[in-house]
């Protein structure tokens, strides 16, 4: 029992003089020098009289006018003459950002703070004419003037002419400008007969406000492989690169585009799916307009509207648009593409399309353009024009046919023909035979059967129904368009909209809209549309005839 109590309070004088020394720590700091040069780095020590749990003390004041590039903890309890220490080290690497006398402030540890040092940030040292530093950085811009969302070109070029580890360079932010890195390449090159690694980095930079723009200083850094084999690590470069200053200019005060749009080169280019000079009506055509320009964006691109034509119904297509990047900028593409289908047969004329830009190169403003013209739209293709001329080929064939066997028995052997006779009186006697036969005797009530003529109707409506029950839309409105042919015989039927017109029903209306703006409008998918829905409205149709047909062939409930 006594042992347990002696324990305990060694355990509460333990607790007693480490919450003693945890209220009581000093806090110090230190660098390792305190007069560098702007590419140099700085170590920073922050100590504690005291060893335990601590979390990494707030550097973010640091931030100000140094880089913090990397923290390390340490601690360590020594006993020396009968006396125990305990010491906490935090050592923090910094890169100034800006030369001039610079502070480093207070660091707040729980209840103590860390001295303030000054520290005396020089330029970097010039070296001698004709020598080469073994890591130097080059940039350029390709604009000191430029107007507002013209793009300009930052490239930025490293030399390192002794190995490196760790390469990285700053990101590039502007407040007022849009910026995107567009390349990155290493080399080898020689500079005054030294072999030196390169890279080369390339930006575009699209400034949004007109005005002065400022591309600050990039700062490159590496660490220098050591030649130790048993010690990997060396010590930091760091290096950075010229500041520019830009003068972004307005839209120019001549320029009566409808948008601004500084490019370096713009094109415009017409194609169709297929040749538009055998369009019929009913057709469908797809009309694609690509616009093409270089030193801007798919985005800065204007839409090319395609305006209502007589005679012709549009279903524009969601545009296409691409960027292609290089070390020479971004070019840009854009597709504007509309389905294109015919109500009338004759001339019809389509607008020029233009597009109006500024020359980025020239200074000058210029349009591109599509000129107009004139379409010539063919008649609808009967479809029984086919079947006729099949009908007539095969008649020649039969006459010419009749005509070589005329010849042949002309020239045959006379046996041949003897027996030829013989069969055709045969056969003749046998059809008086038929003739004198007694036949039932027809009622006179009785009426004849007459010629199907809904036998046309049925093949179209079997080749329709397969069309629907397998959804295949790129076949549904020819097999429409001739069923209904069939179906009303007395009528012009060349497109669904006649097909609307005439049936007159408003659900078969409504599906037909529904089935052109599906396939041809801005969300075009085939596969929205039901078969078996338009189906059903054609079996009402068909029944609707039926019954009307057998009403009208009743006999008269008086005579």
């Amino acid at each position: 029992m006594v042992s347990h109590i002696k324990y305990f309070f060694i355990l509460l004088v333990s607790l007693w003089t480490l919450s003693g020394h945890s209220a009581s720590i000093t806090a110090s700091s230190s660098v390792d020098r305190q007069t560098i040069t702007i590419d140099d780095s700085l170590t920073l020590s922050i100590r504690i009289n005291d060893t335990g749990t601590y979390k990494t003390p707030d550097l973010s004041a640091l931030e100000k006018d140094f880089q913090v590039s990397g923290t390390s903890q340490s601690s360590r309890h020594s006993l020396i003459n009968g006396r125990s220490s305990s010491v906490t080290e935090w050592t923090v690497s910094l890169y100034p950002k800006r030369d001039g006398l610079l502070l480093i402030p207070a660091i707040k540890i729980n209840d103590a703070k860390t001295n303030p040092i000054a520290v005396q940030v020089n330029k970097a040292t010039a070296l001698p004419p004709g020598q080469l530093d073994t890591v130097f950085v080059e940039s350029s811009v390709s604009h000191s003037k430029a107007y507002v969302q013209q793009q300009i070109l930052l490239n930025l070029t490293i030399y390192h002419s002794v190995q490196l580890d760790n390469l990285n360079m700053s990101e590039l932010t502007l407040e007022n400008a849009t910026v995107k890195r567009v390349g990155q390449n290493s080399f080898y090159r020689t500079v005054q007969g030294v072999r030196h690694r390169v890279h080369e980095i390339n930006y575009v930079i699209f400034p949004n406000k007109a005005g002065d723009l400022i591309i600050p200083e990039l700062t490159f850094s590496g660490q220098e492989l050591s030649q130790n084999r048993f010690y990997n690590g060396g010590s930091i470069i760091r290096r950075k690169s010229q500041a520019h200053k830009i003068k972004v200019l307005p839209a120019a005060t001549d320029y009566n585009g409808e948008l601004w749009l500084p490019a370096q080169q713009l094109t415009l280019q017409e194609t169709w799916s297929k040749d538009p000079a055998q369009l019929r009506v009913g057709d469908s055509i797809t009309r694609s307009i690509t616009t093409t320009a270089n030193g801007v964006t798919a985005a800065q691109l204007p839409p090319i509207k395609f305006q209502p034509i007589s005679g012709l119904k549009l279903y524009p297509d969601q545009a296409e648009t691409n960027n292609s990047e290089s070390a020479t900028g971004i070019s840009a593409t854009r597709i504007d593409s509309t389905a294109v289908i015919p109500t009338r047969p004759g001339k019809i004329t389509l607008p020029a399309i233009k597009v109006t830009w500024w020359d980025t190169d020239s200074q000058s403003q210029k349009t591109a353009n599509i000129a107009a013209r004139e379409l010539t739209i063919l008649p609808p293709l009967e479809e029984n024009q086919n079947q006729r001329n099949a009908i007539d080929h095969s008649q020649t064939a039969a006459a010419a046919t009749n005509t070589a066997t005329e010849k042949i028995v002309t020239v045959s052997n006379p046996f041949w023909m003897v027996v030829s006779f013989i069969l055709l009186g045969l056969w003749l006697l046998t059809l008086l035979a038929y003739w004198r036969l007694p036949r039932r005797a027809q009622s006179s009530d009785t009426v004849p059967p007459k010629k199907d003529a809904s036998a046309s109707e049925k093949i179209a409506y079997k080749y329709l129904q397969q069309v629907c029950r397998k959804q295949q839309s790129e076949q549904l409105r020819p097999a429409l368009i001739a069923w209904a042919k069939q179906y009303w015989t007395t009528q012009e039927i060349h497109t669904l909209d006649d097909i609307s017109r005439v049936s007159e029903h408003p659900a078969l209306k409504n599906m037909l809209l529904q089935f052109d703006n599906n396939r041809y409008g801005k969300t075009a998918d085939s596969s929205d549309w039901n078969g078996e829905s338009l189906l059903s409205i054609v079996n009402e149709l068909r029944q609707q005839k039926d019954k009307a047909d057998s009403d009208s062939t009743l006999p008269a409930l008086y005579k």
